[in-house]
């Protein structure tokens, strides 16, 4: 009995051996490469002219830069979206006896006209007066220290596609009404637009 036993396991035995090895299963395989991953970038330029687009050397009272445009265009792979920043240095010619502060010179120089226009945009520019910049200072104008309060803190402007333009128009005007306190001041107005994505 022992030995019919054994017999059985050995036959059992090989019998699994043999059906193992000679066992067939189908496999197929595919190698996919090439498989890259490269950031995007980023670029905002400046069209022409690229620096002092509203400048009024000596300026007199009432006296407007007339309407001037600032072109940015994101020049890089990826969509974009513009912020703006605006900063005040002096710009004083010769000390008078009153120096006004440059946030005061900023005060008095009204922004008639504020135009934002996506260039690859049929539709008409956004009038940034009222829609973004209001008389946050309470002067009775639009001027470019409300332009500053609302440029500094909104964030986006615009959104710029690759290789999409954008302009903004302005017409700055030297108040009309300011007194001889303002003779020989002045401000130098830095513009900074930089292009995020997320």
């Amino acid at each position: 009995m022992l030995r019919i036993a054994k017999g059985l396991l050995t036959i059992i035995a090989v019998a699994t051996i043999a059906v193992g090895a000679t066992g067939a299963y189908f496999s197929d395989s595919k190698t996919v490469s090439g498989n890259t991953f490269t950031a995007g970038t980023l670029a905002l330029t400046v069209g022409t002219p690229s620096s002092a687009v509203w400048t009024m050397p000596t300026m007199a009272p009432g006296q407007s830069t007339g309407v001037q445009t600032l072109t940015v265009t994101n020049t890089g792979s990826l969509k974009g979206h513009l912020s703006l920043n605006i900063a005040f240095l002096p710009a004083d010619s010769v000390p008078n006896a009153v120096d006004v502060t440059d946030q005061d010179v900023a005060k008095n120089m009204i922004v008639d006209s504020a135009t934002w226009v996506d260039n690859s945009n049929v539709a008409p520019g956004l009038n940034l007066i009222g829609s973004l910049v209001t008389d946050s200072n309470s002067n009775g104008w639009i001027d470019l220290d409300d332009l500053q309060t609302a440029v500094n803190g909104v964030g986006t402007i615009a959104t710029l596609v690759s290789s999409e333009s954008g302009s903004l128009a302005m017409n700055i005007r030297f108040n009309p009404s300011v007194g001889n306190n303002f003779q020989s001041d002045g401000i130098q107005m830095t513009l900074t637009g930089t292009l995020t994505s997320y």
